[in-house]
């Protein structure tokens, strides 16, 4: 939702006096807009005085064809006015989050997940991070996307009690612009078995580059996500490393590429599958039990052949 003044056909925004928009019914804030002065109002008066000359030579059956050439646009659009009113939501939601957590005296950034009934659009709270997350590389590869500072940079400022100024209004309008989101896809590849493994090989981290037998070839390290341009190409940070544990649910790494991974109904695409696939394949370990034996051979050999453990 723009929440910045139309006048003239433009948008305005940028002022740092804001005025609170309210649900009438449980008196929740749903919106804040700029509160431009005397100035504005008046560019405002002078530009409506110039369009009232068009709309009033429209006779009534023209003005009534208007307007329901409006409805039948918002018809016609009500899955992304549904998506846009979920989004702002979820934007209303996050600050008062933002908020709370400010009066508790956390500084930094945080993340929020949310579960949307994809019935009645109904948004409801996952969880919150107020903490670097695993969803970190992606919104620092936004950022840098748009040209702008990354999120973490911020986050620095803030726990080094850096004094700085945001035009908020500006970023979240920004930010929240269908037309800004990149198009790029995360995994965060799990280990799925019901067992626990000792890890004895894993791929470091770096760019990789999928071949066309499904196989990944390492093609050099590499800490900056938004160096795997090409769709065949992707950016892998490794969590498990030789050495650790295998267990169910553990993440073995984050992958970054650009490009869809899931379909629409929220399923691995075939992309998403192949990287998953082939970041897997890169990993070796023996069941835990295997690897005990092993590392009591191991010292049974340091003591000459004796069996005292």
């Amino acid at each position: 939702m723009q929440t910045n003044n139309l006048v003239g056909g433009q948008w305005l925004g940028g002022t740092a006096d804001t005025l609170d928009i309210t649900d009438p019914a449980t008196g929740a804030t749903i919106a804040q807009v700029p509160n431009f002065g005397a100035d504005v109002a008046a560019t405002a008066i002078t530009a409506a005085a110039k369009a009232l000359p068009a709309w009033r030579s429209q006779t009534a059956q023209q003005r009534g064809g208007i307007l329901r050439r409006l409805a039948d646009l918002m018809l016609a659009n009500r899955d992304r006015l549904a998506a846009l009113m979920v989004r702002e939501q979820a934007r209303d939601y996050t600050f008062k989050f933002g908020e709370a957590l400010k009066k508790r005296g956390y500084r930094g950034y945080f993340e929020v997940d949310y579960l949307i009934d994809l019935d009645s659009d109904q948004l409801y709270l996952g969880e919150v991070n107020p903490r670097v997350t695993g969803a970190s590389s992606m919104t620092n590869l936004a950022a840098f996307a748009h040209a702008d500072a990354p999120l973490f940079l911020f986050h620095l400022l803030e726990y080094g009690d850096v004094d700085f100024e945001l035009d908020v209004a500006a970023l979240n309008d920004r930010w929240a612009d269908p037309d800004n989101i990149d198009d790029w896809g995360q995994l965060v590849i799990k280990f799925t078995k019901d067992e626990i493994q000792h890890v004895t090989k894993a791929p470091a981290s770096g760019v990789y580059e999928i071949q066309p037998d499904g196989t990944l070839q390492y093609v050099r390290m590499q800490t900056h996500r938004r160096t795997a341009q090409s769709a065949n190409r992707a950016f892998f940070l490794r969590i498990v490393g030789e050495g650790d544990y295998f267990y169910e649910g553990a993440d073995l790494g984050i992958l970054v590429s650009r490009g869809r991974l899931m379909t629409e109904d929220f399923e691995l695409n075939e992309r998403g599958r192949a990287w998953t696939k082939g970041i897997r394949a890169l990993y070796e370990g023996v069941p835990l039990v295997k690897a005990r034996e092993q590392e009591i051979a191991a010292k049974v050999a340091d003591i000459g052949g004796f069996k005292m453990l």
